[in-house]
């Protein structure tokens, strides 16, 4: 809400611009960090907040940058130039996740400890010199431009479109919620539970979810490019129908404990967040922040659950599938909220 309102007050992207700058400083502090050894308890007070500075910025990334890429591009392939927002997210996670795979495999226990675990976060610093060379080279969007030079920018942005745009936000949100939930089903929640798999791993779960983002980099250009074809809605209806239909039988082989099955059910885990191919900004982060403690509450039973005691006093059964029912629900919202929306492919940008 801050970045998105930011934004429409100076720019996509000196907005852009402030956000690569605090995400990568952040991110350089917390390889710099020093340890509990050296400075105590201000140790991970001061990595919360780097964390929480990262969050915050991240938060400005997505809807600014979607924003940027939609108002640059061409009517009929707005679809197509947005996906690539989400390809560079995917790539970037790959990225990252290689290169801690590469350390564990080249580096000691005893060194990723010590030293190691510091260098991806070190990257940050080159990285984010060379980010924001290139956003301070760009111009800001002719639709952004042009409401500057009719002197028609929304001083209170945040306050006129809660005002006047609610319906709207609403069913973006629910329609970005089913976003947020399959993005961090994908990057947080599959890794650790297939990791949980005796016959899977560490290994076989990192395998089975870069596959997965793979597969997802590969998609998203050609559903940006079928939203454009056949409109956003077709597009969203199908990603929902694709939650409902192959998230029992995702998890299905995700259990089985085979490494192959294991990859397939990666796959089909990661159909529904790559066929849609954004949401909103807010909706997308407030998903992510329930979506990890609820799935493992569902998997813990169906009775009371007790987080002081960590405990089901009423005893019922463990259910492996449970997470199944959380997607089903956010699908079901979102499918109901893309069936109320107007099709916008190939219709121009609002002015104001």
């Amino acid at each position: 809400m801050f970045f998105g309102s930011l934004g429409d007050r100076i720019g996509r992207q000196r907005t852009l611009a402030l956000v690569v700058l605090l995400i990568s400083g952040a991110t350089l502090l917390i390889g710099l960090l020093p340890t509990h050894a050296t400075v105590g308890v201000l140790a991970p007070i001061l990595l919360v907040l780097l964390r929480t500075a990262q969050g915050f910025s991240a938060g400005g990334e997505t809807g600014n940058a979607y924003t940027f890429l939609t108002e640059y591009a061409p009517e009929h392939r707005r679809g197509f130039f947005t996906s690539f927002g989400n390809v560079s997210a995917f790539l970037g996670a790959l990225l990252g996740s290689s290169i801690v795979t590469v350390e564990y495999l080249v580096l000691s226990d005893a060194a990723m400890e010590s030293w190691g675990w510091r260098l991806p976060f070190l990257i940050a610093g080159p990285i984010g010199v060379i980010g924001l060379y290139l956003r301070l080279k760009l111009e800001d969007t002719p639709h952004f431009k042009a409401l500057d030079a009719e002197g028609a920018v929304e001083q209170a942005p945040l306050r006129g479109a809660l005002r006047t745009e609610w319906r709207p936000i609403i069913r973006c949100g629910l329609i970005g919620a089913m976003h947020g939930v399959g993005f961090y089903m994908v990057l947080t929640y599959i890794p650790s539970y297939l990791a949980e798999k005796e016959a899977v791993g560490s290994a076989g779960a990192f395998v089975a979810t870069m596959t997965a983002l793979v597969v997802a980099i590969a998609v998203l250009p050609l559903t940006g490019y079928l939203s454009d074809r056949i409109g956003r809605r077709k597009v969203t209806i199908a990603a929902c129908v694709g939650y409902l239909l192959l998230s029992y039988p995702a998890f299905s082989l995700m259990l089985s404990g085979e490494l192959a099955k294991a990859i397939l059910g990666a796959i089909f885990g990661i159909y529904g967040r790559a066929v849609r191919l954004h949401g909103g900004a807010v909706s997308h982060r407030e998903a992510g922040q329930f979506v990890l403690p609820r799935l493992q509450h569902l998997r813990r039973g169906t009775g009371w659950y007790d987080p002081v005691h960590r405990r089901v006093p009423r005893v019922a059964h463990r259910n492996e599938l449970s997470p199944t029912w959380y997607l089903g629900a956010v699908a079901v919202l979102a499918l109901v909220s893309a069936l109320l929306s107007k099709e916008t492919a190939g219709r121009p940008l609002r002015r104001a």
